[in-house]
């Protein structure tokens, strides 16, 4: 899984470039959800991904997240692929769907 975004660091300081588009956001959707690469990553940890890793993609701007589909068991006949996460913030429109 592959996740490229504007993300502000875990406390919140930075970078000004991510903050910066989180600001306008929130001008136009008070629920806009600040990203953090530990958000993300416990989106995807709940969603049965592992080696969860996040870096600068474009230094100062955006961030890559990427995780690898842990196996499970076969339950109440859904595949391991039926698994479904939603970050929502904007609205309704989901920003992250597993």
């Amino acid at each position: 899984m592959l996740v490229h975004d504007f993300m502000a660091e875990d406390d919140l300081t930075g970078p000004s470039v991510a903050a910066s588009f989180m600001l306008v956001s929130l001008s136009f959707d008070p629920g806009t959800v600040c990203l953090t690469p530990s958000l993300v990553g416990a989106k995807l940890s709940a969603a049965g991904f592992g080696d969860v890793t996040t870096h600068d993609l474009i230094p100062g701007i955006t961030k890559l997240t990427t995780a690898v589909k842990l196996a499970r068991r076969r339950a109440h006949g859904l595949s391991s692929h039926a698994v479904r996460c939603s970050l929502r913030g904007r609205g309704d429109r989901p920003i992250l769907t597993i």
